[in-house]
This record gives structure tokens, sequence and C-alpha cells, in this order.
């Protein structure tokens, strides 16, 4: 996951980072990235569709993602 995760464009690795691994709210994710919090939701789902992209080429299928 964390390979995965590393090959992500930073944004999209810091959204995922942020809010998955560290538990922050997209309010706070928001705060922290200096975006809004609709900004905030619409990168977390680019990221989350990047991140299933990188896993589907590590032969991972994850039908959450």
């Amino acid at each position: 996951m964390h390979k995965a995760v590393h090959k992500l464009k930073t944004e999209y690795r810091q959204v995922i980072c942020l809010i998955y691994f560290e538990n922050f709210t997209n309010t706070e994710t928001a705060a922290i990235m200096r975006k809004t919090s609709r900004q905030i939701t619409n990168l977390l789902y680019q990221a989350k569709k990047a991140l299933k992209t990188e896993l589907e080429k590590e032969g991972i299928t994850y039908a959450g993602l």
C-alpha cells in the first residue's frame, strides 16, 4: 500500500496521508493544504482513483476503493 501511495502525485499522496493515516478531517486537511473543503473532496476523489489504478498495476484489487 505504501509503495503505491508513494507513486502518486504529491498532492494526492498528501491528502491521502492526512485523511487516512493521520486521521485529519476534510476541514482540517483543507486548512493544512490551504484549499477549500470542496477542493479537498475533489482531490481526495482523484487521489483514490489514482491509488486504485496503482494498486491494480500491482495486481491488487479491492472493491471498496
